[in-house]
């Protein structure tokens, strides 16, 4: 529980659009070691997102809190990418660039994670 799901979700997003600080949703522990993993699968092979999916990478790790307008943020990235799950190297020995970017978005634990609280941000 984040203590957000006590207010109703409409008022939870209009204090995000004002900038008000709520207390978020916080990434459980899987979500935190797949951003964990995806960040040292990126050093190691030099390949896999961007500076916003760093960000995001460093931010899951460390289990920070995250806004619904954030949420709303990682379940469109987790929609727009699904398809890259198809391609050749995903989790695989040298995986592909698109594996560590999914994991650097806390690969299948994150999109769960915001799938389960889509009634929360919605």
């Amino acid at each position: 529980m984040s203590g957000r799901e006590s207010l109703p979700p409409a008022l939870a997003a209009g204090l995000d659009a004002l900038g008000l600080a709520t207390p978020g949703f916080v990434p459980p522990p899987e979500v935190a070691a797949a951003a964990q993993q995806g960040l040292a699968l990126r050093a190691r092979h030099g390949r896999g997102g961007t500076e916003v999916g760093l960000a995001r990478a460093q931010a899951l790790a460390a289990r920070r809190p995250h806004s619904a307008r954030e949420m709303r943020v990682i379940a469109g990235w987790f929609a727009r990418f699904a398809n890259l799950r198809a391609r050749e190297g995903w989790g695989e020995g040298a995986p592909s660039a698109a594996y560590i970017a999914w994991q650097r978005w806390g690969g299948d634990p994150g999109r769960a994670w915001v799938e389960r609280h889509r009634p929360d941000w919605g």
